[in-house]
């Protein structure tokens, strides 16, 4: 398919799912591939300590800032409409993003498929017009749909070649309200949640494409954390001690099938519970009232003042009480758990570039483990690069290169069944990722990938996979 087809399918696909899509609140949600803003690197004058720095000055508290989902785009800024509206409490957005891609070595070649999502987001700062200062409300909706090119009848990989493509769905993704305390040192949040968007999320998530790298790791299923657009009920609290620490914890609502249990999004349906908590240090922060974007996730190349060396390195984990079965001897086991650490971090700055200093080398990696005896895929580990504004000219100052590696390896007693099966020895699969993230214009985003999967699912019987294409994203 062409690029010029792709484009005019797009618009196509776009305009009824937006008519659809009006009557149904919207939000802007842990982070899409965000467009990054040049004003974001600017180093902190001088004179302002961040370490001395309030979180946000007294009476002024903030309401939770727009996230948005790390596997789609973020909202273009400068709007006139958008900031009158952000000046009255209410932040809006919609997008729409795309996977266009093609398996032509490793399966029965596939034709391009197509995986689309158009979002809508509403984020609320009650503050701005009630008495109740720190009060936030936020909910998100979406319609996803098209071929799902990992599913086991095309590639069947355990990393996912699309961080979006999963079951088609029209629902309500997530509602909450959060509750800012303390000038804003600590939070409460309670409603419909998809616990996958902030515990463990990958902070270069708008780099890649590949679920693991683009989103979080695929293990999230072993405690059954939920995923967006998945939402259970949840109750999180989170502590941001300065500007540099943060920790938070949640309860949530387990469910298998949150489709199955809850179409639309609307339901309030009480699962068995499981928990999950992580804890983080946040190098070259935002500072306020940026600031209460840090409850776990900095925002890195957004239009905040942050010193020129954002990173965050952070641990955590899940854990789910409930019963578990030893995949090699059938037998019960009690609870479940995953533990993960992370580090993103920038290491180089290209000098001389005034506006655009954020130009240079950003290095992410992520590892995470369960037990061997009752999980398929018990560990994953990904490294990854990504180069901002490699091509000289300030048209292509915020566009990445991005190389990404992804190893997801089988626990010990689901290799032993299998080898017991006559299957071979199930070890680990492979995945590697390069991609060119372009910012043709402030709000249409196009990157072109090829992604080479070593062993799919682990199969020593299966020939290696070769999936290319693109992603394009576009704000509205």
């Amino acid at each position: 398919m062409s690029l010029r087809c792709s484009l005019a399918v797009a618009g196509r696909s776009v305009l009824p799912g937006l008519l659809l899509f009006l009557p149904f609140p919207v939000h802007a949600q842990q982070g899409p591939p965000n467009a990054p803003v040049s004003t974001v690197a600017t180093p902190a004058p001088a004179h302002r300590d961040r370490s001395s720095v309030p979180a946000v000055q007294s009476g002024q508290a903030q309401s939770p800032v727009s996230q948005t989902n790390p596997d789609e785009p973020a909202p273009a800024p400068g709007d006139e409409q958008h900031s009158q509206l952000d000046q009255s409490g209410v932040r809006m957005s919609f997008y729409y993003v795309a996977d266009v891609l093609a398996a032509p070595k490793g399966v029965d070649p596939t034709p391009e498929n197509w995986w689309g999502r158009i979002r809508g987001t509403i984020d609320f700062d009650f503050g701005k017009f009630t008495p109740d200062k720190g009060l936030g409300g936020h909910i998100t909706s979406l319609w996803q749909y098209g071929t799902n090119i990992g599913a086991t009848n095309y590639v069947g990989s355990y990393a996912n070649p699309s961080s979006l493509a999963s079951q088609h769905v029209f629902r309500a993704a997530e509602y909450s309200l959060s509750q800012y305390l303390l000038h804003d040192h600590l939070e409460f949040r309670g409603g419909k949640i998809a616990t996958w968007d902030s515990y463990g999320v990958q902070e270069y998530g708008q780099s890649f494409i590949n679920e693991p790298m683009g989103y979080a790791f695929n293990t999230f299923a072993n405690t059954y954390m939920t995923y967006d657009p998945g939402g259970t009920p949840a109750f999180e609290m989170r502590v941001l001690p300065n500007h540099h620490w943060y920790a938070k914890a949640i309860v949530l609502s387990q469910e298998k099938a949150p489709y199955n249990i809850d179409g639309n999004g609307f339901g309030f349906h009480f699962g068995p519970p499981a928990v999950a908590a992580e804890a983080g240090y946040l190098h070259d922060p935002p500072l306020p009232p940026d600031s209460t974007a840090a409850l776990g996730r900095e925002n890195f190349i957004r239009s905040s003042e942050t010193g020129p060396w954002p990173g965050v390195f952070k641990f955590g984990g899940s854990y789910n009480p409930g019963v578990f079965i030893n995949l090699l001897s059938g037998r019960p086991s009690p609870g479940n758990y995953i533990l993960w650490g992370q580090a993103s971090q920038v290491v180089y700055r290209e000098p001389g570039q005034g506006p655009d200093g954020h130009r240079g080398l950003g290095v992410t990696s992520t590892v995470d483990w369960s037990p061997n005896d009752v999980n398929p895929e018990n560990q994953q580990i990904d490294v990854g690069l990504r180069y901002v504004g490699l091509i000289r000219g300030s048209h292509f100052a915020n566009d990445m290169l991005d190389v990404g590696w992804v190893r997801t390896s089988n626990g010990s007693a689901y290799r032993a069944y299998l080898f017991s099966r006559g299957q071979g020895d199930h070890v680990s699969e492979h995945l590697v990722e390069v991609n060119y993230l372009a910012h043709v214009t402030s709000k249409l985003l196009l990157q072109p990938t090829a992604e080479y999967i070593v062993r799919p699912a682990a199969d020593p019987r299966r020939e290696n996979v070769f999936v290319c294409g693109f992603r394009i994203m576009a704000s509205f």
